[in-house]
């Protein structure tokens, strides 16, 4: 079921054998059965399924995850679940469920001469259903899978995962202390933190009319918008932020997994805004998410991983050193490293970032702000693994406070942190960070839910402002002397593209041909172990080391480029119960239940972020056809990896295998390398460059095209790094911004 089946909620299902559970006593089974057949019938009116339908689902269910000494779907009562939400937020999936009951009665029908339901067969001949359901490509089996997992797992309150059941799951798993994340067992409101109150967010400020001509419109309020507009209005200049998403504040971070991975409480909306997707140009894009993003004030970075890798100095002239590549984009940037520098420790001591040199640290002016995170049992296996290989693991910088730090919490380690926001603004989001200093001013106003479709220019070529729709969908022109696009590498282009003119026929600022093409994602190889004692990974935040040895690769291999590698654990439950578990596990059954029970604390996965090619091919584009909700244009995305970034994940997919076992595991295996279809890590596509004829932007962002506009963010980078842009993106957007501030004091936009 396409909404069940949402972000996080996606893994793998597989296709080996389902495990089949069967009782010693048949007879006592049936009554078993016939029991929880009648109690299915006997609650509550359902709002949605008859009283035959919730008796076939509540039996299929419970063969998904059986009741056999713990409780399972039947006590969850993941069947209320289904009918919870298909009242309310899978409203739309009802015929799905439907097609999924028809399924299983056609089946019964054919496994048992006569049989009118489900619900009626031995538990024998249900698990001889779903095993042929399972092997059948195109049946129901995903969605009865998907829809048990996420109604014994989510929070209570959708009405699955009654009276908090599963939680001697859990309580029977691990010796650790604690609650383990599950929304249902760690609600926002059962956690407590010993920090101090927090001091609230202002969320209220200047208000400028669209008449009124403000000196610059920042579009976006993300990593890099959030920066811009700090700079820009702390220097005395009028601001206006036009964020497409709302304001959101801690009081809003829930770690309800359904609201953030299924609704899309922080992120862009594929049902209102959608993408397309081909693989080359010659195939006809299809309607599938593929661009990720945060939706809100704040942006992404109120609920990114937090990892702040700097960009090293061979990361600016890689093509020179190592050499260019014949079909690909990939060439030095026209800013170093030591250009860079100063922008780096900025982001360290103002968005704040903790951490401590490693071996193959760059060059810094200034030590880290704050002492690192101690290592959890994820870094201490990495850190074991890095002696036996040879390697080093040191601490992981991290945009996580280690300690209070500018009236903000020390980090209460909760483990919802990557795809959640930070209820203790531990997290060095824009939206805790710069935004506050930037409405402080008094000069900046942040404008939520405005959805800006537009850049607009005069018969000069220069830009007069932004036409965007608001929260009524109305569109509304607001004035400025300058623009600067902080969209990110997908909204970007899609903007540029989108205003077109008659003076700019193709896009604004595209004269070059170049708007929207060269889009990198960042790479990665990955492997995953179980060990045979405890790991807890899901406790705190993603990394707490890293390792660097391979960050630049010995030329003997013949690969291009190079990355490093992390230890993290990062699925809830939810996630973990799709596909966490070894590619050979049983997908269904109690065989599948002992293993969510006993490898859900004992499984970790390795992480080597690596670097990828950029390339023309590689692009983002307006669909001809496919309109969002607002009837603009929609993204639609070409991409296919090159075949050296193939080859190079694979080599760090085996090096991470090599690392997992090496720290302990009992068991390890690789995920399959692949071309990526999708990505939060959005760069590349408005790149940076001195000559008007190859690049967007020149190295201070201003649009070579157009004087008064420019563009600060993912977009402008010229090679994408080892797999860690955000440090880079906010070092580029200050750096940017004092540009910007000179330009304009000295009359020169």
């Amino acid at each position: 079921m396409s909404n069940l089946s949402r972000r996080n909620f996606v893994a793998a299902l597989g296709t080996g054998a389902a495990a089949v559970w069967l009782t010693a006593e048949t007879r006592d089974v049936l009554a078993a059965g016939a029991r929880a057949a009648a109690a299915a019938k006997a609650q509550a009116p359902f709002k949605v399924l008859t009283a035959d339908q919730a008796a076939d689902l509540d039996a299929a269910t419970s063969r998904i995850i059986p009741s056999d000494g713990t409780p399972g779907a039947h006590e969850a009562n993941v069947v209320r679940f289904i009918d919870e939400s298909l009242a309310g937020f899978a409203k739309d999936q009802k015929e799905d469920v439907n097609k999924l009951v028809a399924e299983l009665r056609k089946l019964a029908a054919e496994k048992h001469k006569g049989a009118k339901s489900f619900a009626a067969l031995t538990p024998a001949e249900q698990d001889a259903v779903i095993a042929t359901m399972e092997k059948t490509k195109g049946s129901h089996f995903g969605d009865l899978r998907g829809l048990t997992i996420v109604g014994m797992f989510a929070d209570p309150k959708y009405g699955g995962n009654a009276n908090k059941s599963v939680g001697s799951w859990w309580d029977s798993t691990t010796s650790s202390p604690g609650p383990h994340p599950s929304a249902g067992m760690t609600a926002m409101s059962e956690h407590t933190h010993s920090s101090p109150p927090l001091a609230p967010l202002q969320t209220t400020t200047i208000k400028y009319k669209p008449e009124d001509e403000v000196d610059f419109v920042v579009v976006g309020s993300g990593a890099a918008g959030g920066v811009v507009a700090k700079e820009l209005s702390t220097a005395g200049f009028r601001v206006v932020v036009l964020e497409q998403g709302p304001w959101r504040t801690e009081k809003d971070f829930t770690h309800d997994e359904i609201v953030i991975g299924q609704q899309g409480l922080l992120t862009n909306d594929f049902g209102k805004s959608p993408n397309t997707f081909r693989k080359t140009e010659k195939d006809k894009a299809k309607r599938q998410p593929c661009v990720g993003y945060g939706r809100l004030v704040g942006g992404t970075s109120t609920h990114f991983s937090a990892n702040f890798w700097r960009f090293r100095e061979i990361d600016f002239k890689e093509a020179s050193v190592k050499g260019t590549l014949a079909g690909t984009g990939f060439a030095d940037w026209p800013i170093t490293y030591q250009d860079l520098e100063p922008y780096y420790t900025k982001v360290d001591w103002e968005i704040g970032v903790a951490g401590a040199p490693g071996p193959f640290d760059p060059p810094r002016s200034r030590p880290y702000p704050m002492p690192p995170h101690p290592p959890k049992s994820t870094g201490v296996l990495l850190e074991r693994g890095a002696r036996k290989l040879g390697w080093t693991a040191f601490p992981a910088p991290m945009a996580i406070t280690s300690k209070q730090y500018n009236g903000r919490s020390q980090c209460v380690q909760c483990g919802f942190c990557i795809g959640f926001g930070c209820e203790v603004r531990a997290k060095s989001s824009s939206l805790v960070t710069v935004i506050p200093k930037a409405v402080a001013t008094g000069k900046c106003e942040i404008r939520p839910e405005s959805y800006v479709r537009k850049v607009e220019t005069d018969a000069r070529g220069r830009v007069t402002g932004v036409k965007y729709f608001d929260a009524a969908k109305k569109e509304v022109f607001q004035r400025a002397k300058a623009v600067v696009v902080c969209a990110n590498g997908a909204e970007t282009p899609r903007l540029l593209l989108n205003s077109k003119s008659n003076l700019f026929p193709n896009g604004l600022a595209n004269s070059s041909g170049i708007v929207g093409k060269y889009l990198m994602f960042n790479g990665g190889g990955f492997a995953q172990g179980q060990f045979e004692h405890e790991v807890n990974g899901y406790k705190g935040i993603v990394a707490t080391r890293i390792v660097w040895d391979l960050y630049e690769l010995d030329p003997k291999l013949g690969l291009v480029g190079g990355g490093g590698f992390d230890f993290r654990s990062t699925d809830t439950p939810i996630g973990f119960a799709f596909g966490g578990l070894h590619p050979d596990a049983p997908k269904w059954g109690s065989a599948y239940k002992r293993e969510l029970q006993k490898q859900y604390t004992r499984t970790l996965l390795a992480y080597g972020h690596t670097t990828s090619l950029p390339l023309a091919t590689n692009n983002i584009s307006l669909d001809p056809e496919l309109k969002d909700d607002w009837g603009v244009p929609a993204i639609r995305m070409t991409f296919k990896e090159h075949p050296q970034d193939l080859k190079l994940y694979k080599y760090f997919s085996d090096r991470a295998k090599d690392l997992v076992d090496a720290a302990g595991a009992v068991r390890s295996w690789q995920p399959p390398v692949t071309d990526a279809e999708f990505s939060v890590h959005l760069l590349g596509t408005c790149r940076m460059g001195n000559d008007p004829k190859t690049s967007v932007v020149d190295k201070n962002h201003r649009a070579h095209d157009v004087k008064n506009l420019f563009i600060v963010d993912g977009s402008s980078f010229v090679t994408g790094g080892r797999g860690q842009p955000t440090m880079t993106i906010q070092a580029l957007a200050f750096r940017a911004a004092d540009q910007i501030v000179g330009f304009a004091k000295r009359r020169e936009i």
